[in-house]
């Protein structure tokens, strides 16, 4: 038995020419022709009568659904549409394969005219309801699926008297076209790159939590807190306004928790340092990696940390005791200045007591590395980092350090969410990186 079956490939071109390509040399090594408007002439390609004999040629209808409609009739529906109603009235063998929403395109691949947007969505959900369809992602994944599906579609439908007891060929093929399958997932599984992300190069990222304890608190004053010998000195009168020009416990607070959030800021952060490498054995092309961070952290950059500012000092009114004990020393209160000044003239009175004046060279933040780097972007949007790669050779590694911080909020276990896709990715790769925000002492 020497059987060769024509299959009859529709979808649409322009998108998915490559597709297309790959599948069809993929078919012609094994028992089958594939047949599709490659075929007919330039001026014959929308000629509907050299597509309804082809149809009706051909011993199964494969339909390869995309992100476009296509092109119309003179009818307003799409040929590919047409080729798929024409086959269901001849009722043809049929195997319906769907790209997924997932799956890794490009700008052209994809439909732009709000009309044609609508009759494919339209088509889709009208496949996805009528028949037993599958998702595709790439070349790979389409070739694997239609070669494990065309027999029991064309075998069922087309069945061959075997005159000359050629059972064992047939049951061969099979065993061949078993193997080649294996092959393709092996190949599509070991060609692909492994992408992974660290942070500071720890299994789990751990930030100490310190505490802060510099509160603001104000108490009023009472009559029996004023000493015996200033109790004829203040009156009543002093007491009650000192007392209602201080600030409500609204406002102490409201500054006492900015305090808080600013010495956080400025003493807790953590400098962190992201290494990203591909330890597959392929390269990876247009890298995007999303690194969501939980609530109990926030993440900065470092010019963030630099210009947050020192709440504004809450003013307090000066107290009773205070100003009437400042008033009785203030005869006795010498400058111990004025003092050295009287005794050593205009000598260096640091230097004569041997007390050294330290200069600090002030910090000059360094260049941002990757700021003239354009093939390595990233940003922050709401607690994420967003990373873009334009590739990634296997074995190479990319690493951001010196520019994002991590600031602790809450004592806590958690986990940063990484989300990696690429276009050799049929869908998002998603892994977790432990973080522990602890107690110190």
């Amino acid at each position: 038995m020497n059987k060769r079956y024509q299959i009859f490939i529709s979808s649409t071109f322009s998108d998915l020419k490559d597709i297309r390509k790959s599948l069809f040399e993929c078919l012609m090594h094994r028992p089958y022709i594939p047949f599709g408007m490659e075929m007919f002439g330039a001026t014959a390609m929308k000629k509907w009568e050299n597509i309804m004999h082809s149809i009706d040629e051909s011993d199964c209808f494969v339909l390869i659904l995309g992100f476009k409609y296509g092109s119309l009739t003179n009818k307003g529906i799409g040929y590919v549409e047409s080729e798929y109603l024409y086959a269901l009235e001849q009722n043809k063998p049929m195997l319906v394969f769907i790209r997924h929403e997932e799956s890794s395109s490009k700008f052209y691949e994809r439909e732009t005219n709000p009309g044609n947007i609508e009759l494919l969505k339209r088509f889709r959900s009208k496949l996805e309801k009528v028949h037993q369809f599958e998702f595709w992602m790439d070349s790979v994944d389409l070739n694997t699926k239609v070669l494990s599906s065309l027999p029991n579609c064309i075998f069922r439908s087309c069945w061959v008297r075997d005159e000359h007891n050629n059972c064992k060929q047939l049951s061969d093929e099979n065993s061949f076209l078993r193997k080649e399958i294996e092959v393709l997932k092996e190949e599509y599984v070991n060609k692909t790159p492994d992408i992974r992300v660290r942070i500071n190069d720890q299994d789990c990222l751990q930030i100490p939590y310190g505490f802060y304890g510099d509160f603001l608190k104000v108490e009023r004053l009472k009559h029996g807190d004023i000493p015996d010998e200033l109790k004829q000195a203040i009156s009543d009168a002093e007491i009650n306004e000192y007392n209602s020009r201080l600030p409500t416990n609204e406002m102490i607070e409201k500054y006492n928790h900015e305090k808080e959030i600013y010495w956080r800021v400025k003493n807790t952060n953590q400098a962190i340092h992201i290494s990203i490498s591909n330890q597959g054995c392929c390269k990876a092309n247009s890298i995007h990696i999303k690194m969501i961070f939980p609530d109990n952290v926030d993440i900065v950059k470092k010019n963030f940390i630099d210009h947050v500012k020192k709440p504004p000092k809450l003013e307090l009114p000066i107290n009773p005791i205070d100003k009437w004990i400042a008033a009785a020393n203030a005869d006795r209160a010498f400058s111990l200045q004025e003092i050295l000044r009287n005794l050593y003239g205009n000598s260096n009175l640091l230097e004569k007591y041997g007390i050294t004046r330290t200069f600090q060279i002030p910090h000059i933040p360094p260049v941002d590395p990757f700021i003239f780097d354009t093939t390595l972007k990233h940003s922050i949007e709401k607690n994420v980092l967003n990373i873009e790669l334009n590739e990634m050779l296997h074995t190479c590694s990319r690493t951001i350090d010196g520019i994002y911080y991590l600031i602790p909020w809450k004592i806590e276990k958690n986990k940063v969410k990484v989300e990696v896709i690429c276009e050799e990715f049929s869908k998002k790769v998603i892994t977790q990186i432990p973080i522990e925000v602890y107690k110190t002492n």
